[in-house]
């Protein structure tokens, strides 16, 4: 499996690679509130921005094969200590342990993809993706600056890893650099915005020893799913055990007429498939408490793309914390396929707006959603349910099928 991003099929494998992780930063920023404002489930919420964060640290290394080795560093903020960090590396696995206070980030890179594990108070996040990124708002193609810089009595050479487009102000945006070894260890990387430093990541001690697979190697047991007997199946309002509704896109939206969403409820689990074209592009599956979740995404052509899974934090104390939504009731009321829902809306940011149609018993007919991405036009798709069906739906409806869990589409082996 390779990683391609336009424009770079030229680099080796490993700056590639980095240089596509740094901009996941970016592209979280734009999708954050699109995955943070789903019903009650703020899983994604936390869940991003970690991620984002921690694929910025990734190493780069413009050198390969490099030896065997574990980095210690401590990452600065505008001149502050904020974080330390353990990088190990061996073979094609290369893995990232960031300690921030109370929270801790696990990342494993490979030429394969990516799996990085997030733990907080309230849930753990288990992050796996493979495939490239649009970096088309961005100059990433690294440079050799031809600059050496001596650090911890190790020579190394100063790269630009990424930078503004070309075109762009040189005040525009930041740049990213990064100090390696003939070798191909990272000592240094700096972010900068203008004259200022905003980020800045030094190695404080440099082993070269042997380290073994299973030090760099994440766990296939990130993979198996425990969740689905810890709740018994409770009636709504109405009585109803489940319910079955299909939905597609209304005409003022992007991919209008190709795109139907079938959303299957069973007491406190729902599932969540959007087809495009025949072609399956997400499955979520969610649950109200918002501590468990799965989130599966194919490419265009029906690839596997991106997983999420989101598990309860094994802190006992913080079991029973939830983080509601905050759904304002508004006078609109609405008939679909026969029957009344009104309409609430989500406060959101500047940028993002949800509002939806629900029933008496909480199944959503109609669902808005408007955002403007970072640099990009504004974005509107509208979800208007076209069938709906109450009945019994059975656990192995919302079940991920067995294949969406196998740890070889994602490099574990």
């Amino acid at each position: 499996m390779t990683i391609e991003i336009p424009g770079c099929t030229s680099l080796p494998d490993a700056p590639r690679i980095a240089v596509q992780l740094n901009a996941i930063t970016a592209r979280a920023a734009n999708t954050f509130g699109k995955f943070a404002l789903r019903k009650i489930f703020l899983v994604p919420a936390i869940f991003v921005p970690a991620v984002a964060s921690a694929m910025a640290n990734l190493p780069f290394a413009p050198i390969s094969p490099q030896p065997d080795y574990v980095v210690t560093m401590v990452e600065s903020m505008y001149g502050k200590e904020v974080a330390k960090r353990s990088v190990t590396h061996h073979g094609d696995w290369t893995r990232v342990d960031r300690i921030e206070g109370t929270y801790r980030f696990v990342a494993y890179y490979s030429v394969n993809g990516v799996v990085s594990v997030h733990d907080q108070r309230r849930v753990s996040s288990t992050f796996l993706s493979r495939g490239g990124i649009d970096l088309s708002y961005r100059g990433y193609r690294p440079r050799n600056t031809g600059e050496r810089q001596a650090h911890l009595d190790e020579t190394c050479t100063v790269w630009e890893v990424s930078r503004p487009s070309e075109g762009a102000p040189s005040d525009s945006g930041s740049f990213h650099l990064s100090c390696v070894t003939d070798d191909g260890i990272e000592l240094w990387q700096r972010s900068t915005f203008g004259n200022k430093v905003i980020t800045f990541a030094e190695a404080t001690r440099v082993e070269r020893r042997t380290v073994t697979a299973d030090e760099v190697k994440p766990s296939r047991s990130l993979l198996i799913l425990d969740w689905w007997d810890r709740d018994a199946p409770t009636l709504g309002a109405s009585g109803i055990l489940g319910y079955e509704i299909t939905m597609e896109l209304s005409g003022q939206s992007a991919d209008a007429g190709k795109s139907v969403r079938t959303t299957r409820q069973r007491g406190q689990w729902q599932s969540i498939e959007e087809t495009v074209s025949g072609v399956r592009r997400k499955l979520e599956i969610v649950h109200d408490s918002g501590r468990m979740g799965f989130e599966y995404v194919w490419d265009e052509l029906g690839a596997p793309k991106r997983l999420a899974i989101t598990r309860p934090a094994s802190a006992p104390e913080d079991a029973a914390t939830t983080t509601p939504a905050m759904w304002h009731e508004t006078n609109r009321s609405e008939t679909i396929l026969g029957e009344t829902c009104r309409w609430f809306y989500l406060f959101t940011f500047w940028d993002v707006s949800r509002s939806r149609c629900l029933t008496s018993d909480g199944v959503t007919l109609k669902d808005h959603w408007r955002w403007r991405a970072v640099e990009g036009p504004e974005v509107v798709k509208e979800w208007i349910a076209v069938r709906m069906t109450r009945r019994p739906v059975n656990i192995d409806e919302i079940k991920p099928s067995a294949g969406l869990l196998d740890p070889h589409v994602w490099g574990i082996e």
